[in-house]
């Protein structure tokens, strides 16, 4: 009784630091994804403000210069605002590659909680998916952190 009881006992404190470890795990890569996702909706927001300020600006410009081409228009309205549209649409790409991302690493997090066995594919997807937002830097770093370190941890 008492060696299998002893065996016992060691499993049942092995399981409960398993699933400390698995909820620290998830816990890491939920908030990393969130951080992620927050980051790309951040800068989503600055995009559409560059982008509307620009439309303004050549809103104006077009009154302004009604005589001139529509071409004129446009560069005096980029040299006018400073804004550039290929950057605000660059900026949207990466935004929007951060805010899905972070969604993936978060449901990729889901995943791990609801089917523990494929931890090691469910790592693997956390980290790929965390490095994926490195693009756009979502996540103000600390979240691409934590991801990585929950995919890491996941996979361990």
């Amino acid at each position: 009784m008492g060696i299998y009881g002893s065996k016992y006992r060691a499993s049942e404190e092995f399981l409960r630091a398993k699933e400390r470890v698995q909820t620290v795990v998830i816990a890491f890569s939920m908030l990393g994804g969130f951080l992620m996702t927050a980051g790309g909706v951040v800068g989503l927001l600055k995009a559409t403000e560059n982008l509307t300020s620009f439309v303004e600006a050549l809103g104006e410009n077009q009154i302004s210069y009604a005589g001139d081409s529509m071409i004129r228009m446009w560069i005096t309205g980029i040299q006018w605002t400073g804004l550039d549209p290929t950057n605000t649409g660059i900026l949207l790409l990466l935004s929007w590659i951060g805010v899905a991302s972070g969604i993936l690493v978060m449901s990729f997090s889901i995943l791990l909680l609801v089917r523990p066995v494929q931890r090691v594919a469910w790592g693997i997807l956390i980290v790929a998916a965390s490095l994926a937002s490195l693009a756009g830097l979502a996540g103000f770093v600390l979240g691409i952190a934590l991801g990585v370190a929950g995919g890491f941890l996941a996979m361990s």
